[in-house]
């Protein structure tokens, strides 16, 4: 007896947490979990409390499992979690909105070593951002969790809370097209293109048009090989290298700029005006088992009179190994912008299209760790900079660029509308670019029982605006013949982006076939070009020669553009001349007439 009184004594002052290590045999199949741990703390002795957040059911086969063990297992079907209080365990809910959270929780706090908290931010799991809260000022993470979890919790902040890696990043930005930049590159430098221009677009803003991506796989195409290959093209082909080190997490940007230069002349007076179109890129590295994943941001600006404005941007995310090479590709069409927006043209290149192509290689490692302490924060940094002069307007060679197609022309009587006709016929023109310098044209008319005229050109540019041209010219009907030889000089001048005017001065030796007589005479052509809207244009042009009646012509006409090849023209031609045609360009009718243009 008194054994037994001796060992119920020793039980009974036993410390909670000694008593707490019996060990649960039980079988649960489908039981309400509030059920099963009534029967844990009734086989157990111990006293569990749940709150009213813990409902559900549970499955589990307990042999000698300790209690917290056993508790582990059942709440793990539902995330509920257990708190250890004096002489009871909590159960419940871990959210903060849970009553009983406080109960459950307890709070410590972290102090990162190597990142701040807002680095630190960005890298943890949202899982457990109800948990904790974030100091900016004192740099110190505060942890409130269930227990269970707070180890979980601590280990994922300090895997985070790691000396910042550095990211080397090179950047090769050319001016050129990427269509280009595939026939300048050797066979086995070939670029494999991820994203066509269909995709490329839908994934881009209006700003950036025709963009593509795409990767080198062969691990001796680097970027240094790709420099040496446009440095041998540097008179035709711009381009410029930033080497850099990235901090992960931190951005960077590259500007890409390139200053135009126009000079304007209105009557007497003479202005030269700067354009400053931009490219920015901002880049954002991360790394990502062992791949460095660059965030790139596209922002197309352009400066006038020294204040900047935004056009907009184009985003992409590329993922590079060691062995890779990205290359970006693309057009950006800041006439375009201009219209939507309401802006000054701030960019015209050098084909008048203005569009400019770009093409960007990107290359990106990791630095190993070993090697962080000894790099310098920058390897080499330089803007992408480019000034071209008035003088500078070059010509990219197209091949042969043909336009025109059916033509119907009314001849409007203003002495009797019904001497009105109508002629149709066809309209073609064709133009070859030779070199920057040089352009051949050829034009071909022909209007049923109307004008018959083919002609052939070729420009040569002096300097600047200044062109140099030699023409040979048909031109038939049924009661005219002749042929036309000219030689000019002209020079254009653009004040404004819908406005241009255009002063040319011709010799010309000149046979009428039908009277049988040759004439040689100079004179003066002169003509203006006003985009009134989108669509519709006015054209204003005056020839004379020196002999009146050989030429003497005012012309006007107004162009709408009614579909996006069709258009109609009305216009008034005052000849004094005696020839039924103009002598140095067609003549579509005498008087007032109109004309509808189908161009493809």
């Amino acid at each position: 007896m008194r054994r037994i009184l001796f060992i119920f004594l020793i039980l009974f002052f036993l410390p909670f947490n000694v008593r707490a290590e019996n060990l649960v045999n039980n079988v649960f199949v489908d039981t309400d979990i509030r059920q099963a741990l009534r029967d844990i703390s009734s086989q157990t002795g111990v006293i569990i409390v749940v709150d009213n957040t813990v409902e559900g059911f549970v499955s589990a086969d307990l042999k000698d499992v300790p209690l917290e063990r056993a508790l582990d297992i059942l709440l793990a079907y539902y995330g509920y979690v257990y708190a250890k209080k004096e002489g009871y365990y909590l159960i419940g809910s871990p959210n903060v909105k849970n009553a009983t959270f406080n109960n459950l929780s307890r709070t410590i706090f972290y102090k990162p070593k190597y990142l701040t908290v807002d680095m630190m931010k960005q890298k943890i799991s949202n899982t457990f951002s109800q948990f904790i809260k974030m100091d900016n000022s004192l740099n110190l993470i505060s942890i409130t969790a269930p227990a269970s979890m707070i180890d979980r919790i601590i280990s994922l902040i300090k895997e985070t809370d790691k000396p910042a890696r550095l990211v080397y990043v090179d950047v090769l930005y050319s001016k050129v097209a990427y269509s280009d930049i595939d026939k300048l590159l050797p066979t086995e430098a070939k670029i494999e293109w991820k994203l066509d221009e269909e995709s490329g677009t839908s994934n881009t803003s209006i700003y950036f048009t025709d963009l593509k991506l795409g990767y080198f796989y062969n691990n001796s195409t680097s970027i240094n090989v790709i420099t040496e290959i446009l440095k041998n093209k540097s008179d035709i082909v711009q381009f410029n290298r930033s080497k850099f080190v990235a901090l992960e997490g931190e951005r960077s940007s590259i500007l890409l700029e390139e200053k135009i230069y126009r000079t304007f002349t209105i009557e007497n007076y003479t202005t030269t005006v700067s354009f400053s179109a931009n490219i920015e890129m901002d880049i954002l590295a991360e790394v990502i088992e062992g791949k460095v994943r660059l965030n790139l941001n596209l922002l197309a600006s352009y400066i006038e009179q020294d204040l900047k404005k935004s056009l907009g941007s184009s985003k992409t995310v590329v993922s590079l190994d060691p062995n890779r090479v990205v290359v970006i590709g693309g057009i950006t069409d800041y006439r375009e912008i201009s219209k939507k927006m309401g802006a000054f043209v701030p960019y015209v290149s050098s084909d008048e299209t203005s569009k400019d192509s770009f093409t960007v290689f990107l290359y990106a490692r990791e630095i190993p760790e070993e090697l962080v302490k000894g790099v310098l924060p920058v390897l080499e940094t330089s803007a992408y900079s480019s000034t071209r002069l008035p003088e500078e307007r070059r010509k990219e060679s197209k091949g042969l660029v043909i336009t025109g197609g059916p033509i119907t022309v009314i001849d409007i009587s203003t002495s009797n509308l019904a001497n009105t006709t109508v002629r149709s016929g066809i309209n073609i023109n064709g133009s070859v670019t030779i070199s920057n310098e040089d352009t051949l044209t050829l034009e071909g008319i022909y209007i049923q029982d109307g004008l018959k005229s083919l002609s052939l050109s070729f420009d040569h540019q002096l300097i600047s605006n200044l062109i140099t041209g030699l023409s040979y010219r048909l031109a038939r009907n049924e009661r005219l013949s002749i042929d036309t030889l000219s030689i000019s000089v002209e020079e254009e001048t653009c004040p404004f982006p819908y406005l241009s005017f255009k002063g040319k001065l011709f010799g010309v030796m000149m046979r009428d076939n039908i009277k049988d007589q040759s004439y040689t005479d100079i004179g003066i052509n002169l003509s203006a070009n006003y985009k009134i809207t989108d669509y519709s244009t006015l054209r204003l042009e005056y020839f004379r020669a020196s002999d009146v009646n050989l030429l003497s012509s005012a012309r006007i006409e107004l162009e709408f553009e009614l579909m996006k090849s069709l258009f109609l023209t009305i216009g008034y031609d005052h000849r004094d001349s005696k020839f039924l045609d103009n002598i140095i360009g067609p003549s579509y009718a005498r008087w007032l007439y109109s004309r509808l243009d189908y161009r493809f």
